[in-house]
């Protein structure tokens, strides 16, 4: 080790090793996001568009008044690389369907030093079970609410062996079904453990009795395994002979009873608690700013008190977008902490330019997004 002297030591390096301090991260960013779906009131990571569409699906039209994730997908297309999401909720059911065999099904017993993914059970009482399954949309074993969960779609088809099941989800949009998730070759005594580590759009319950054979999967009440059962739900889920077949096609099912989140007073203070244990260096509440004024001066100044209260964070705040210029200098001069010079001002920023683009739910319409 070599000696050090009071005052500047100077090292020689070949340049290659790794510095001893490196530099923190300046462009992450927090939003708060009324979003399709995804899991509620948690900071969940997205380090791109594609992953913000994989855990939290797309945007929304003009219709639902949501526009936060246009500012998501704007932060990635301007150079950013790092981002926490809140998708914020009060309250909000998610889909579900229940589906009962015909036939006993056992339910795997919890041997010494195994993990099953399930529950302990009376290992008296869990053969001869009636199959029972529960499906619920979640993430990640985590239910995930809201009006999204009621276009879920199961392709449910034979594994590799009698005794297993391949497992296709998608999310049904203006008719045609998208399969985001496949899970194959899953086998009754794994099916709870594996949805519930593996998908971000489905689980099943933990005290569920899934069908041991493909052919019980078959038998099952609740499953869809008509040809115009089938057909209106995609008539592209049946094969190119156009006759279904469930041996060939699968069997289906779909969700139902989701309704949706409600984020009132979720959207201010109560949301921006959530990055209490993240490090950002701005934060958004877009949807937060969409009403009229008042409201969202409120939200504004949660979003730079809280980030007052850090010190390490800059609250980016969108006006709505019907204040023209003059509103906007009106508003600046009359909002505390946004003043020039004023102590809090280093903590919050106004953004007022927004953008027309054509809105995804009405073709030939537009939309206005900050």
């Amino acid at each position: 080790m070599p000696d050090y002297l009071i005052g500047m030591n100077v090292i020689e390096t070949d340049g290659n090793a790794t510095p001893a301090i490196v530099g923190a991260a300046t462009s992450v960013a927090g939003f708060i996001v009324e979003a399709q779906r995804g899991p509620v009131n948690v900071p969940i990571k997205v380090n791109s568009w594609t992953d913000f569409l994989n855990s939290f699906g797309g945007h929304r039209g003009k219709s639902s008044g949501y526009f936060g994730t246009y500012c998501v997908e704007g932060f990635f297309l301007n150079g950013g690389k790092e981002a926490y999401v809140v998708r914020p909720a009060k309250s909000g059911a998610p889909a579900k369907r229940t589906i009962e065999g015909s036939s006993s099904s056992s339910k795997p017993k919890k041997k010494k030093g195994e993990d099953t993914g399930l529950p302990p059970v009376d290992e008296s009482t869990d053969t001869n079970l009636k199959p029972t399954v529960t499906f619920v949309a979640s993430y990640l074993g985590e239910n995930n609410p809201g009006l999204w969960g009621n276009n879920v779609v199961l392709r449910i088809s034979r594994g590799n062996s009698e005794e297993s099941v391949n497992i296709d989800i998608g999310v049904k949009r203006k008719g045609r079904v998208r399969f985001l998730e496949s899970h194959p070759d899953v086998k009754a005594k794994e099916m709870e453990r594996k949805l519930r580590l593996n998908s971000k759009l489905l689980r099943i319950e933990s005290n569920s009795v899934a069908p041991t054979s493909w052919t019980d999967w078959q038998n099952c009440k609740g499953v869809i395994k008509d040809e115009a059962g089938v057909k209106n739900i995609d008539h592209n889920l049946i094969g190119l002979d156009e006759k279904y077949n469930p041996n060939d096609d699968g069997i289906f099912v779909t969700l139902a009873g989701g309704t949706a989140a409600d984020s009132t007073g979720m959207l201010g203070k109560e949301g921006f608690r959530k990055f209490d244990r993240v490090d950002i260096q701005m934060l958004a509440s877009p949807d937060g700013e969409r009403t009229e004024w008042k409201l969202s001066k409120q939200v504004i100044t949660e979003g730079r008190n809280y980030c007052f209260r850090r010190g390490d964070c800059m609250y980016v705040a969108g006006l709505p977008h019907n204040l023209g210029g003059g509103d906007i200098t009106n508003v600046t001069k009359e909002t505390e902490g946004l003043r020039t010079g004023d102590r809090l001002g280093s903590y919050a920023a106004l953004y007022a330019p927004y953008i027309d683009i054509p809105d995804p739910e009405v073709p030939g319409d537009l939309i206005t997004v900050p």
